[in-house]
């Protein structure tokens, strides 16, 4: 018996728009980012919540963006997991 597993791993966290905020803060903590290739971030990225696994891989569809980054609500995550078969992980808080 053979068993496949390949899975997608992606890092996720808190969006914010650099062009309408200066700093992320609480109040404009309300998308979250979902970076299918974090080296094609063009600024330092601190604000890593987790990780998201999935059976289908993200595609450069209306859901992402040119940068392969898919920003989502965070009051959309369940559907989010849905549609790519994937669950969202948070890293552990203290």
């Amino acid at each position: 018996m053979k068993i496949n597993m390949n899975k997608n791993f992606y890092v996720y966290g808190t969006f914010y728009d650099s062009g309408k905020e200066l700093f992320p803060s609480e109040i404009g903590k309300c998308d979250v980012v979902v970076y299918c290739d974090p080296s094609e971030v063009p600024r330092t990225i601190g604000s890593l919540e987790g990780l998201f696994v999935s059976e289908s891989p993200l595609v450069k569809d209306k859901s992402v963006n040119p940068r392969c980054q898919a920003i989502i609500k965070r009051t959309q995550m369940k559907k989010f997991e849905k549609e790519y078969n994937g669950r969202f992980h948070p890293f552990k808080q203290k």
